[in-house]
């Protein structure tokens, strides 16, 4: 027969487990938390890698794919542009009527350079962009995204990871956000199939 004080330490450590996921699973809802489609773009300044100014106003009068990560992301940004890319393949001729835009989330280590090289490797039509913290705090909040680097897990001087909000977002060409898109719950046809009507393609 188990013994009391053991049963209450199992109890324990499955309570404790429970909190666990109740809290990741409230951190995730948390960073998914996004902007409305239809919601007028508040004002924001950033920087392409060749130092001019890109606002806010830059988003009007075309289609835009605007999507907010870092270049050291080791995982799910490399998968949200590379789906991005294959979304653009779909849409064939239209995608000239699309511009994706890349936007650092870690201005501490995504020089001008780096943003430029790294996104090139996925598309060469990407803009990248950047700006001080502050600059990148209000573009974010312009769309409702959220990051926060977190607590280091490396003791690699320098390293650390940044949770953020895992949507690209289709800007129409009123500087409206017209869809929110994720790689996990649409496939590259899908999402073509959703801006092809906004290209211009028949419906």
């Amino acid at each position: 027969m188990m013994r009391r004080p053991i049963l209450i330490s199992l109890l324990l450590v499955a309570i404790a487990g429970i909190l666990v996921v109740v809290a990741a699973n409230r951190h995730a809802a948390q960073l998914q938390t996004v902007a409305a489609p239809g919601d007028a773009m508040p004002a924001f300044t950033l920087h392409r890698t060749d130092g001019t100014v890109f606002s806010e106003r830059d988003l009007h009068g075309g289609l835009h794919l605007v999507y907010f990560g870092f270049t050291t992301c080791p995982d799910i940004c490399p998968t949200e542009l590379g789906w991005m890319t294959r979304v653009l393949r779909r849409l064939g001729p239209l995608a000239s009527q699309v511009q994706p835009v890349f936007v650092t989330i870690d201005p501490e280590r995504d020089t001008p350079a780096k943003l430029a090289a790294y996104t090139a490797v996925f598309d060469p039509r990407f803009v990248p962009l950047h700006g001080s913290l502050a600059e990148v705090t209000a573009a974010a909040d312009a769309f409702g995204v959220i990051f926060r680097k977190q607590t280091p897990v490396s003791q690699q001087a320098g390293f650390y990871l940044i949770d953020h909000t895992m949507t690209t977002f289709v800007v129409g060409r009123d500087g409206r956000i017209v869809h929110r898109l994720a790689s996990h719950e649409l496939d590259p046809e899908a999402a073509a199939a959703l801006i092809r009507p906004l290209a211009g393609a028949a419906p």
